[in-house]
Order: C-alpha cells, then sequence, then structure tokens
C-alpha cells in the first residue's frame, strides 16, 4: 500500500479501489458518493471511460 505524498499522479485509465484517495479522488471527479463509485466499479470493472458511461445513465 502507498502512502498518498508518495504518489505524485493518478492513473487516468484505472481506478484503484485499493486507495481511499483514489477513491475519494475519482468519487469527486464524477460528483459521486465513494459507496456509488465502489458499486460502478463492481459492476462493470475500473476502467474509467466505462465508469464515467456507467454513471452517466
Amino acid at each position: 500500500m502507498q502512502n498518498k505524498q508518495d504518489v505524485h499522479w493518478i492513473d487516468s485509465e484505472n481506478i484503484n479501489m485499493e486507495e481511499y484517495y483514489i477513491v475519494e479522488y475519482w468519487a469527486n471527479k464524477f460528483d459521486v458518493k465513494p459507496e456509488v463509485l465502489k458499486q460502478a466499479v463492481k459492476a462493470i470493472g475500473s476502467k474509467v471511460d466505462g465508469v464515467r458511461k456507467y454513471l452517466k445513465k
């Protein structure tokens, strides 16, 4: 597990659900709660484009 200070970038293609700060980043970016983001990733996988499309439904 990486420390938040050790990471200076966010993967723009995949959402890493193992790191709370990455979950928070993408939840804020998509304007959803982290729980909603987790459900989306569970339903369709961790690809950012797929999650974006899923959440727009």
